[in-house]
């Protein structure tokens, strides 16, 4: 049962944050999760793309990736050398057009993934030109922990349990940026979007409130998620 990630009937835009529009590159998981979220809540949605719009061939794009194509809400970058150098431009321009990153990845993830090194290391960049603490404008979540586990750029990456909605409103994040892995390789030709099913209910879970009707399990928790019922 997958009402809680895709049914919105009855929810709508809390207002409790100043955050009116979420970007991201468009690949496949937890970039397509967000763009989700934020169509879905009547948010302003957009982001830099690879020329083409290329994705991972693997995995599933999102139903709603069509209508976004249609309705052509992405800026798509000049050509690069090489799909390195243009996932790479992607991601940094992402980053230097939003207020803030949220970066989804598991505790693994943040120490492999080649897209997370990259993303905070220009977050680094960006926050000393604009003369900020790099935790102000960079926050790395995995949104499969049971207590969310949330951590802030320090000497190196320390978890520290924030308030995500608090860091929104403190730093006056308008545009949100959002990042995380592709889909996860889980068999010869099986992927698992495990991280941005996650990533898609604890955004819900920040931007939208119910509106009518009592809170339902399925809203609360799905198979593979943790509890959010401590969400902030």
């Amino acid at each position: 049962n997958n009402e809680a990630l895709t049914n919105f009937q009855g929810w709508q835009l809390s207002g409790d944050v100043p955050t009116t529009k979420i970007i991201s590159g468009f690949q496949k998981n937890v970039d397509q999760a967000a763009i989700e979220v934020a169509d879905e809540l009547g948010m302003d949605i957009g982001g830099n793309v690879v020329k083409g719009v290329h994705r991972v061939p693997g995995g599933a794009d999102s139903p709603h990736f069509n209508q976004w194509k249609n309705r052509n809400i992405w800026k798509e970058l000049e050509e690069a050398p090489n799909l390195a150098q243009a996932y790479r431009a992607r991601t940094i321009a992402n980053i230097r057009e939003a207020d803030a990153t949220v970066a989804f990845y598991s505790a693994a993830e943040q120490k492999t993934s080649k897209g997370y090194f990259l993303a905070r290391n220009e977050a680094q960049r960006v926050a000393k030109e604009r003369g900020v603490p790099v935790e102000d404008i960079f926050i790395v979540i995995d949104p499969t922990e049971y207590q969310h586990q949330i951590s802030k750029f320090q000497t190196g990456l320390t978890a520290k349990q924030v308030n995500f909605k608090e860091w929104l409103t403190r730093n006056n994040v308008r545009t949100l940026n959002v990042a995380g892995p592709r889909p996860e390789k889980i068999g010869a030709n099986a992927y698992s979007n495990r991280i941005g099913e996650a990533a898609k209910l604890f955004l819900k879970k920040t931007f939208a409130k119910r509106t009518a009707g009592k809170t339902r399990k399925t809203d609360i928790k799905q198979k593979g998620i943790s509890d959010v019922n401590e969400l902030k």
